[in-house]
């Protein structure tokens, strides 16, 4: 957000830039672009990839990781980077 200001979706190369600063691996950085990209950002970067991923999927795994109830370490994340 204090890159490109708050906003519903973002670019995929506004979420690659996010995942270069963070230092996040393009291993797992699929959930971001289904979190943060529309549905057809994300369907055509995997396309373009030659991959088949699921959107709804990802996005779900996802959004159990970061929901109140899960096991996780908040301070790896800067979220507003």
């Amino acid at each position: 957000m204090r890159h490109h200001g708050k906003q519903r979706f973002y670019t995929v190369g506004q979420v690659r830039a996010a995942h270069q600063r963070q230092g996040i691996s393009i291993d797992v950085a699929c959930g971001s672009h289904a979190f943060f990209n529309t549905h057809s950002d994300f369907d055509r970067l995997h396309a373009q990839q030659g991959e088949v991923c699921d959107h709804a999927g990802m996005k779900a795994e996802l959004a159990e990781a970061l929901s109140p109830g899960a096991m996780h370490d908040w301070s790896l994340f800067d979220l507003f980077e």
